[in-house]
């Protein structure tokens, strides 16, 4: 019976080393993700900012899952030094996750505002220049002109659709980081701490 724990710790240590080594790598994997989607960086650029968002929704569950895998590896191995200390490193990360999802949510707000006024600027641009070109042959500018319309209601619906959908994707991201975030020295998750404090 004694040889059966012990070969069962042994055998935790060894698949909490694993889980641990598999959370750093999908730590990475998800940093050169959002690294790639925003080089060369153009903080004033709508595109690019929609760009990154969109990118850092779509995989936010890799560092999550990297977050839990953590958290198990802690839990199966409670006495690896080198486990703990990966934990307790990056558990406070988790944090500025929360605070970064939930500030997605006015950014995508006024992302999905800006474009429809921007793609309704694009349509007057074609307009105006197919007119000055086109001014003397008039069929062909009518013809241009049924061609180029103002954004139909069922894109600027889809342009509502799909920010909706990343603020509320944000925020389920937001609470699922805030449930593995852990303030350095707390045994207790983000969340519960925040709930405890937020109820006093």
């Amino acid at each position: 019976m004694a040889s059966t724990v012990e070969f069962s710790e042994f055998d935790s240590a060894i698949l909490a080393d694993r889980l641990a080594f598999i959370a750093i790598a999908l730590f990475a994997v998800y940093l050169i993700t959002l690294l790639a989607s925003i080089l060369p960086i153009r903080l004033l650029d709508m595109a690019r900012q929609l760009r990154f968002i969109s990118a850092c929704l779509d995989s936010a569950t890799v560092p999550l899952v990297a977050l839990g895998l953590l958290h198990l590896a802690a839990y199966l191995d409670p006495v690896n030094p080198k486990v703990l200390k990966r934990r307790d490193r990056l558990a406070p990360l988790a944090i500025g996750a929360v605070i970064g999802f939930f500030l997605t949510i006015p950014l995508q707000a006024y992302a999905g505002w800006q474009s429809v006024p921007v793609a309704r600027a694009n349509v007057a641009r074609q307009l105006s220049a197919s007119t000055s070109t086109l001014a003397r042959l008039k069929e062909v500018r009518e013809q241009v002109e049924a061609r180029i319309q103002a954004p139909e209601p069922q894109a600027i619906e889809a342009v509502a659709r799909d920010s909706l959908g990343v603020m509320l994707s944000s925020f389920a991201l937001a609470i699922a980081f805030a449930l593995g975030a852990q303030r350095k020295g707390s045994d207790l998750p983000g969340l519960v701490e925040w709930h405890t404090m937020l109820s006093l």
